[in-house]
């Protein structure tokens, strides 16, 4: 499963439409069909599909040792789809920061991609592209999510850990009308999201 798919089930499962159409578009996603075409396949084809959909999301997307973890959390790749990834908030320029801060404010899970471009950095020239913001995040949401949740979920950690340590200043810069604590709770969302997403039981 990618982050793009991810993020589109995400989306259905915060639709408002009902258990069944829920399940018949997850399984077009991940099956890499059509809504149309899920919908035409006979009951025991359709079932079968849904099987396989239904423990494909019941895999841990962390599958690393207790030993491999970093600080207790899962030790990120320093390479994603090409590009490096800067964790270290101190190391990001100001303009990253407010990018970062912008995307922080809406849905964590469907900004993920957004988020993690803002903290890319060229390996060639350890430059950040800023230009080229949209298109690589674009490219991210193509990446394993495998891959991509460890580095979410440490970015999470650090981003998190800075902004109780900065104290008050950062907490006036996050948010309109938000204090630091809400801000860090938000954070926590994406993280429980994704170490424990798994499909609807039906």
């Amino acid at each position: 499963m990618t982050l793009g798919q991810f993020q589109e089930i995400y989306k259905v499962q915060k639709s408002d439409i009902d258990r069944e159409e829920k399940l018949t578009e997850m399984v077009a996603i991940l099956a890499n069909k059509t809504v149309n075409e899920v919908e035409a396949m006979k009951v025991p084809d359709f079932e079968k599909l849904a099987i396989k959909v239904k423990e494909a999301l019941r895999e841990p997307l962390v599958t690393q040792k207790p030993e491999e973890a970093l600080n207790g959390y899962p030790k990120p790749e320093k390479l994603i789809g090409g590009y490096g990834i800067t964790y270290e908030l101190g190391k990001l320029d100001r303009g990253q920061y407010v990018t970062v801060m912008h995307f922080l404010q809406g849905d964590y899970i469907e900004n993920a991609h957004l988020i993690l471009a803002s903290i890319t950095y060229n390996p060639k020239t350890l430059q950040h592209e800023s230009d080229r913001h949209q298109q690589i995040a674009d490219e991210l949401q193509d990446v394993d999510l495998a891959i991509i949740a460890p580095c979410l979920l440490f970015f999470c950690h650090v981003f998190e850990t800075s902004i109780k340590s900065l104290g008050s200043y950062l907490g006036k810069q996050l948010t309109k009308g938000k204090k630091a604590q809400e801000s860090a709770f938000l954070l926590t969302t994406l993280t429980a999201a994704l170490d424990g997403y798994s499909m609807q039981s039906r």
